[in-house]
């Protein structure tokens, strides 16, 4: 999944970000863009570069376990991410298993 330029914005729910391969950002690359994630599963991804899990670049991602509709997600494993120049908030962790609302 990219994000790429200060004018484009993605919000994902519920997804499932896994087996990707990359130069940089596998699972996301966020490129001046702005990513909101809710409940968003990150597994296997590999990069030879940066950010298996999530490269930003000067952009802005926030993870969420709950929210947009959904609740009781499971924390699972920290995001292996590299963050160059952006902001990254909430908890950088891999959520499953949320169920709607």
């Amino acid at each position: 999944m990219v994000v790429y330029s200060s004018d484009s914005s993605a919000t994902l729910v519920n997804c499932l970000l896994e087996r990707n391969s990359a130069f940089q950002g596998a699972g996301l690359l966020v490129y001046y863009g702005t990513a909101t994630l809710y409940g968003c599963t990150f597994t296997s991804n590999t990069a030879s570069s940066y950010g298996p899990d999530n490269y930003n670049v000067g952009g802005t991602v926030a993870v969420n376990g709950d929210g947009a509709g959904y609740s009781n997600c499971v924390e699972g494993d920290s995001l292996d991410t590299t963050n160059d120049g952006g902001t990254l908030g909430g908890p950088l962790f891999s959520f499953s298993d949320c169920t709607t609302d």
